[in-house]
């Protein structure tokens, strides 16, 4: 397929698109501190692997808000983060986002974003290095094909 100026950017706009709902809400929604580690003078410093957090919903009326897991291999370059609701009982509960760099090929990060009140996932992969990737989203692209980008992030067949 040959790419001009001007070429089809939908599939990856549409992978934009399924992270900008998830980016506002914990950029305007959740005030989450940032955690800073560091080595006491004197002390060996700790290697962190992973780590949970539970986000409450108010200091006045602490429910579960928000389940937060992060974990990391150094020695294999590999990490991956999610975020969870857990508001219990509510609707939204078990909706989430988990996003990864690993050492698969030939896409090497992913995010993975489940919608529980529409029943609906959306797939992103990307290589890190060269841009291009892939984005499977039934409920905003129509079906359960892969639609994939290249390094200019123009809509091409997928490999």
């Amino acid at each position: 397929m040959e790419h001009k100026a001007g070429a089809l950017k939908q599939n990856w706009s549409s992978a934009g698109l399924s992270l900008l709902e998830w980016a506002t809400l914990v950029t305007v929604d959740l005030a989450v501190p940032a955690a800073y580690l560091s080595a006491v003078s004197g002390h060996e410093p700790v290697l962190v692997t992973d780590r949970t957090w539970t986000l409450y919903s108010s200091p006045d009326g602490p429910t579960h808000f928000l389940g937060i897991g992060w974990h990391r291999d150094p020695g294999e370059g590999i990490a991956d983060i999610s975020y969870v609701n857990i508001v219990p009982e509510g609707p939204e509960n078990g909706t989430y986002i988990a996003y990864a760099i690993t050492n698969e090929t030939p896409y090497n990060a992913f995010y993975e974003i489940y919608n529980k009140v529409e029943d609906s996932r959306t797939d992103i992969e990307w290589n890190r290095k060269t841009m291009e990737g892939c984005v499977r989203a039934p409920g905003l692209l129509g079906d359960s094909d892969w639609h994939c980008w290249n390094g200019d992030l123009e809509d091409t067949p997928c490999p």
